[in-house]
């Protein structure tokens, strides 16, 4: 919900990792059972790598993306980012680029390229003997001088020999014009040691998102400092607010005591929205939220800044924080009598290869005291009630030899994360469990003006019966002076 879950969610630790490094981490574990950790700082940089590296010549239709069976659009054949945002849009305000650089047996293909004053996302495909994912390491990446501060990339393993990727971030805090200058530096790809320097210009959207920019100069005094809403981006490619603050007086801390902010429709339905970076000094700050709802017919909104932390509700057990999962109950009578059990059992090879450091998976489960589980398809149509404004409709579970796909619908005012999803856990009258590997697939965010969400957990026994748990939650405390009404129709 803010920076730093954000950063835990995209650092994966070595099995190596020192054992004073690993109780650091664990004793910092806050909100979640365990740290979802899934890349490394080079992942995080990796695609970003090949972000533009040859995008200077007339459009073309993209041969390389045509040679993948099946796929027109890498924003299809990967669909989600790392965090679960959506891509759906991306493809049809692409430009098309195919354009190749090579380098002591590396060969990058940027394929597609999109643009605005809100997102920039980028596809390729990169070539090389055995490679692997996770493998680039880039400098920066600059657009008309202006260095990008937060970046992510996601990607797809085509063969063994070719990765898919896009790459994307953030621009809506950047003016730009409409021909941009690209300043990118990569380091290594690889084994292959760069440096690969590429200076060019590229245009926005080819179709144009015709995104709008609200400037806004609506403010409140909090304490410590006074916030000011500076601007709205909004476009079909995502939407961005922007917010500054000024310190009352010289503050060495460089806090300011926001741990979230909460942003309401004018139905009164809670946004789902994620931090896409902030900084500050110690005389000021500012930060970006982006918002992943359509708000194309929203009159307007209130932003709220929150100054407790709120979200998953967790227990600590032998200085280990661990969530508490609600499970299903089988009644559509919340009132059915619960009580609280703890399971552990000892973590297998396999769970500590994907990077689970503890000697034990403990789970922390709500639970009727009738113990009633079900076959896996009776589960769906159930609801789960995750706090005292939200409960969680289970729309539907796809269960194959490969995977589970359980589909939620986030019902109530809106406040549930959806990332919280990724913690669910199914598990059967013997509470052997099914959960999210820490190099899993992420929840991701299906329909956020719906609600809807879904995650992809590790296939499960057909004929077996079972319990479905997530995550409860504490609501955050609203003060109704520290609100922010912002107009849309401006």
């Amino acid at each position: 919900m803010n920076d730093f879950e954000n950063i835990k969610n995209e650092i994966k630790i070595p099995r190596s990792v020192d054992l004073a490094i690993k109780a650091g981490i664990e004793r910092g574990r806050k909100e979640k059972r365990s740290i979802k950790l899934q890349r490394t700082y080079k992942k995080v940089a990796a695609a970003a790598a090949i972000l533009f590296v040859a995008v200077t010549a007339g459009i073309v239709h993209p041969e390389i993306v045509k040679a993948i069976p099946g796929i027109n659009s890498i924003f299809k054949l990967i669909n989600h980012g790392s965090m679960g945002e959506s891509f759906d849009k991306f493809e049809q305000f692409s430009s098309s680029v195919n354009k190749t650089i090579e380098k002591s047996g590396i060969k990058i293909t940027i394929d597609e390229i999109v643009i605005d004053d809100n997102v920039l996302a980028i596809t390729s495909t990169e070539e090389g003997e055995n490679l692997k994912e996770n493998s680039g390491y880039m400098g920066h990446i600059k657009l008309n001088g202006n260095l990008i501060r937060t970046r992510n990339s996601k990607d797809k393993k085509v063969n063994d020999n070719k990765l898919a990727t896009v790459t994307y971030a953030n621009v809506a805090d950047l003016d730009l014009s409409k021909d941009i200058a690209v300043d990118l530096n990569i380091v290594w790809f690889g084994d292959v040691k760069g440096p690969w320097d590429f200076k060019f210009k590229v245009s926005k959207a080819d179709k144009p998102t015709n995104s709008k920019v609200i400037n806004l100069n609506e403010d409140v005094k909090i304490p410590n400092s006074t916030l000011k809403v500076d601007k709205l981006v909004m476009s079909p490619l995502g939407n961005t607010l922007s917010y500054l603050g000024v310190f009352d007086s010289s503050n060495n801390s460089m806090i300011n005591g926001i741990k979230d902010f909460i942003i309401i429709d004018d139905k009164g339905k809670c946004l789902q929205t994620k931090s896409s970076g902030s900084s500050s000094n110690n005389l000021k700050y500012n930060g970006k939220i982006e918002i992943l709802n359509d708000l194309t017919d929203i009159n307007s909104i209130t932003v709220i800044p929150i100054f407790k932390q709120w979200g998953i509700k967790s227990k600590q057990i032998n200085e280990v924080t661990y969530s508490i999962l609600q499970t299903t109950v089988n009644n559509s009578d919340f009132t059915v009598p619960q009580e609280t059990i703890i399971k552990s059992r000892p973590v297998t090879e396999k769970e500590k290869s994907s990077g689970y450091f503890l000697d034990n998976v403990t789970h922390i489960f709500n639970i009727d005291k009738g113990r009633e589980f079900a076959n896996i398809d009776k589960l769906i149509g159930q609801r789960i009630k995750v706090g005292s404004s939200n409960t969680i409709f289970i729309k539907n579970i796809e269960a194959t030899d490969k995977e589970t796909k359980i589909t939620f619908k986030i019902e109530g005012n809106g406040l549930y994360y959806y990332r919280n999803f990724d913690n669910a856990v199914i598990f059967d009258e013997n509470y052997n469990d099914v959960e999210r590997a820490e190099d899993g697939y992420t929840a991701v965010m299906e329909n956020a003006n719906e609600g809807i969400a879904s995650i992809k957990l590790p296939p499960i026994n057909k004929t077996k019966k079972y319990k479905i748990a997530i995550p409860i939650i504490d609501e955050p405390q609203i003060d109704e002076k520290y609100k922010i009404n912002i107009d849309l129709a401006k």
